[in-house]
């Protein structure tokens, strides 16, 4: 019985594991209209103030963490981390697929690959979440992925709206 109770918390702590580490590259749904704007930013801003305003005044069931970029860039998100100027990255405890990420590029040619690994992101969450935390695939069916000029907004919260429109409102 012992045995059987710690492969099923072991099992867990895994799924936990993958769910958190794990990407997927579904589609995201628009929270709002034109949530994947493209417009150009005309002032510089700043990733990390912006991921804390996401993070201060979206509501997130998990508690979110800073992780090293070096493991966000390339082994999350697969991205070159010689393109990118500045990332701001909070992750969730693993309970959850809750994440905010804040990505300035050097080049806006990079954009559209950082978007589509965003993209790949949430697609792979979904699938290591369907089956064991169900609730995490709608948040992550309204992910929200915003794109600026140089800048690439992504997150997946209890209230995707509210960061929709904070991320729109600083990437004007």
């Amino acid at each position: 019985m012992k045995k059987k109770i710690t492969f099923f918390m072991m099992t867990l702590a895994l799924a936990g594991t993958l769910c958190a580490c794990k990407g997927d590259t579904d589609t995201y749904k628009e929270p709002e209209a034109g949530s994947e704007a493209d417009s150009t930013v005309d002032a510089e801003i700043n990733v990390q103030e912006l991921a804390d305003r996401l993070l201060e005044n979206v509501p997130f069931k998990d508690k979110l963490e800073t992780m090293d970029e070096a493991i966000v860039t390339e082994r999350l998100y697969g991205l070159e981390a010689d393109r990118l100027e500045s990332i701001a990255f909070y992750g969730s405890t693993g309970a959850s697929a809750e994440e905010i990420a804040v990505i300035k590029v050097k080049d806006e040619a990079y954009t559209e690959a950082v978007k589509e690994a965003l993209n790949t992101r949430v697609s792979e969450q979904k699938e290591a979440c369907r089956d064991y935390l169900p609730d995490e695939v709608t948040k992550l069916e309204k992910a929200v992925i915003v794109s600026s000029g140089s800048y690439v907004a992504f997150c997946v919260s209890e209230d995707n709206k509210k960061a929709s429109e904070i991320i729109e409102d600083a990437l004007k």
